[in-house]
């Protein structure tokens, strides 16, 4: 059984999120996409400017991003995505952190904040929990559209029945 498969709730499918990971230290970037590929799909970039122009391409579920970087900073990628949990959620991650850095960021949307360094299977299991928690919003928002629309349904066929406009 693959990690994938133990972070995996009974019942749950075997949904692979796309994980776009934003790193400047090619090292790390190394280690988070070899280790977050097992469970994730990983596409992954040194730049900010860079991760903003893949999101606008290509949606991603989750974004993995340090909050220093060139070209664009972690925080303008939250700004980028914040409002929208069912698309995209953002988790940020810095080696230059303190409690306040991390309530500002969750108060800013962030999803979560982690401090470097951390431990692998740590984050692996945020991430998880993060697509977890997204898939629900996203079966939510479907289960409110087959309601709304069945509601519509009933409500026309009602008028229809006693003798309104349909």
């Amino acid at each position: 059984m693959g990690r994938a498969d133990r972070l995996r709730s009974p019942g749950q499918p075997a949904v692979r999120a796309r994980l776009l990971i934003v790193e400047d230290d090619p090292a790390l970037a190394a280690v988070l996409e070899e280790f977050l590929g097992e469970s994730f799909t990983v596409v992954r970039t040194g730049r900010g400017d860079e991760a903003l122009r893949l999101a606008a391409r290509t949606p991603f579920d989750l974004i993995l991003t340090d909050i220093v970087l060139p070209g664009a900073d972690g925080r303008a990628i939250l700004r980028r995505f914040v409002g929208d949990p069912a698309r995209t959620l953002v988790i940020l991650m810095t080696g230059y952190s303190g409690i306040a850095d991390a309530t500002e960021a969750v108060a800013e949307g962030a999803w979560d904040f982690i401090s470097k360094p951390f431990a692998l299977p740590e984050l692996q299991v945020r991430l998880a929990n993060a697509h977890r928690y997204q898939q629900a919003l996203r079966r939510i928002q479907a289960l409110e559209q087959e309601l709304a629309e069945a509601s519509r349904w009933a409500r026309s066929g009602l008028r229809a029945y006693a003798g309104g406009e349909p």
